[in-house]
């Protein structure tokens, strides 16, 4: 095999720490015990040669400046991935004024509601919040006008009783609410992928969101090696190379709810599990980068 040089390139005001706890991160530890050569570039002042370069701007939409970088390189992963926004990946969005009227779910447009685009100054800090979001916080109230987390998204038996508000705002999108549930149990899965390479898991979790593997409501997880030719389409539709997609199957069909280009890899110092699964997909996928 020819030892290859690959450039991860982040944005100029990531930090290696951040970096560091990155499944991309775990990849190049795979790379360079190969004998590859790893380099991470923030930002796009300094050229440095390579046979491929990995776009990793943790943004929901890649500035056009990484863009142009990137296209100097003979081979670029994620060069056609450059808007994970809801509205830009969501085949499930409600208006209005359309014909649905069952559940629903509201969530941010931008990715992680919008925190990544704060912590990388793309986007100002939201204003302090007012007395009555303070209150419902306390009291553990969820409001549509503070939404950081997937743990603060609002789910609506009916579209109806949505406040209209929500449908003026652009920061928010409203999406039918598709949960996938056996017996008392919700399942979620997650698609792992680098190019050819793919690794699938279902978690079996208490509660219809679950986006923190370390709280109480995960009760199992385990990898399912059935991959639905329908969500390997999307895939190909995004013209994603790298990245993970977190879906259900409802009533034979795929329901994605999230595409995210630059997957965290956990506390894999702090916590053994967290560690030994990041290696599992470390080893799984990270030959997909090579020529085939």
């Amino acid at each position: 095999m020819k030892y290859l040089t690959i450039n991860i390139l982040h944005h100029h005001l990531h930090t290696e720490f951040r970096a560091k706890m990155s499944i991309m991160a775990q990849f190049a530890k795979y790379w360079e015990k190969e004998g590859h050569i790893v380099n991470f570039l923030f930002g796009c002042e300094e050229y440095i040669p390579a046979d491929i370069l990995v776009i990793h701007v943790d943004l929901s939409e890649t500035p056009e400046e990484y863009l142009t970088f990137a296209r100097q390189y003979p081979r670029v992963v994620n060069l056609g991935l450059t808007d994970i926004r809801k509205r830009a990946i969501s085949r499930n969005l409600v208006e209005r004024g359309d014909a649905y009227r069952g559940p629903v779910i509201i969530k941010t447009d931008l990715n992680c509601g919008g925190t990544p685009e704060v912590k990388l100054g793309t986007r100002p800090e939201a204003k302090p919040l007012s007395w009555l979001q303070r209150m419902k916080k306390r009291y553990k109230l969820k409001d549509p006008g503070v939404i950081q987390t997937p743990s603060d998204y609002l789910i609506y038996s009916q579209k109806r009783k949505v406040p209209r508000s929500v449908f003026k705002n652009d920061e928010l999108i409203v999406e039918k609410f598709l949960p996938e549930k056996h017996g008392e149990a919700y399942y979620q899965r997650r698609y792992y992928f680098l190019g050819e390479k793919e690794y699938n898991e279902i978690h079996s979790t208490s509660v219809p969101i679950h986006a923190v593997d370390s709280d109480d409501h995960l009760i199992d997880y385990w990898e399912e090696q059935e991959i639905p030719v329908q969500l390997q389409a999307y895939r190909k539709e995004l013209k994603a190379d790298f990245g993970k997609i977190d879906y259900v199957i409802r009533d034979g069909q795929v329901v994605v709810f999230d595409v995210n280009r630059t997957p965290s890899a956990g506390n894999v110092k702090g916590d053994p599990v967290a560690a030994k699964w990041a290696q599992t997909i470390a080893e799984r996928l990270h030959s997909g980068i090579y020529p085939t």
